[in-house]
Parts: C-alpha cells; sequence; structure tokens
C-alpha cells in the first residue's frame, strides 16, 4: 500500500514539474526548472552524505587513550555474562547485571568448566559499556566506552555514527515505520 502511495506522489510531483515547465517560455527558465525540481528532493541527501564523512572523521573510529596489560576480566553493566567472553587467550571472568540491581560474576575455572555466581558484588578494575544514540536523531550516534570502574577514565571508544537520510528518504521510510541507513562510518 505504500508502494502505491509514494507512486503517486512520484507522479503527482512530476504532473506539478510539468504544469510549470509548459509556463515558463525562455529554454534557461526550463532548465533552472528542472534544476530545481531535481534538487528539492536530493540536495539535502547530498549535503547529509557529505556532513556525515566530516563527522567521521572528526568523533568517529576507535580512539585508544590509554593500553593495560594482564587484565584477568570486567564488568558490563547492559550485558548478562556469556560464554563467549571467557576461554583461553581471552578473559577469565566477566560481570554483569542478571537483573535490575542484581549482578553476577560467570568465571572459567582452570578444569575448562563455568562457575556462576548469582547476587555479588562487581569485583571488576575495568568496565565496558555501550551507549546507543537516540533513534530520533538524523545523525545516530552510537559509543562503546572501555573505562577504569574507580575513576570513570575512559581507556578507548568506538563511535559510529549512521545517516538516516534526507528528508525524502526519511519520508519513505516513515511509511514503513523504519529508520532509514543512508550511510555509516567506514
Amino acid at each position: 500500500m505504500a508502494a502505491l502511495l509514494i507512486f503517486f506522489l512520484a507522479w503527482l510531483y512530476y504532473r506539478v514539474v510539468r504544469k510549470v515547465l509548459k509556463r515558463v517560455k525562455p529554454y534557461w527558465g526550463k532548465a533552472l526548472v528542472i534544476v530545481i525540481a531535481l534538487l528539492i528532493p536530493t540536495a539535502d541527501a547530498m549535503y547529509g552524505r557529505h556532513k556525515l564523512k566530516r563527522l567521521c572523521a572528526q568523533e568517529g573510529g576507535l580512539h585508544i587513550y590509554r593500553v593495560v596489560e594482564g587484565v584477568k576480566g570486567f564488568e558490563s553493566p547492559s550485558i548478562r555474562p556469556d560464554k563467549g567472553w571467557l576461554g583461553i587467550g581471552k578473559y577469565q571472568f566477566m560481570e554483569g547485571e542478571d537483573s535490575p540491581g542484581k549482578y553476577s560474576r560467570l568465571s572459567l575455572r582452570p578444569d575448562g568448566t563455568y562457575l556462576r555466581e548469582v547476587d555479588i558484588t562487581p569485583m571488576s578494575e575495568y568496565a565496558y559499556k555501550y551507549k546507543p544514540g537516540n533513534l530520533k536523531d538524523i545523525y545516530l550516534r552510537d559509543e562503546k566506552l572501555i573505562y577504569v570502574r574507580a575513576t570513570g577514565e575512559v581507556l578507548g571508544r568506538y563511535v559510529n555514527i549512521s545517516y538516516a537520510g534526507g528528508w525524502l528518504e526519511r519520508a519513505i521510510n516513515g511509511l514503513y515505520a523504519a529508520r532509514g541507513n543512508s550511510g555509516v562510518c567506514e
């Protein structure tokens, strides 16, 4: 149904531009009308992609401020402890929130089995945090942080910015109740 609406609006736009072209007499005026008609739905999208490149160069990507060695485990309040983080060459324990206000710790034992401790006080020196952006923003900024729990000092961050598109792209995506993605930081 939304596709029919899009086709109808495109047809209506074409008809309006055609009427304007018939009223304009000089050829340079007709050329100007065509250029303006093409820019109305696309100019802000082109500018938005250019601005996205600039934002990515200034803020996006991986930023490492300090490297630490010998980290045995970490806390992630937003992630439930998972075996995927643990193993040889990885971490020995992970702490996270099982339910609001209740933390658990998943540890790798020397024999290769796992131990889950529930309702603990976190002991990790370092923490991982994911800060999602606001979906209503045209430039959605997601951030992943590694920081020292005691001081809040940020050791590293990864910032990704995605662009929702120009006004026409956002309008079409709004018909489908979706957030468009017209570009992200590379």
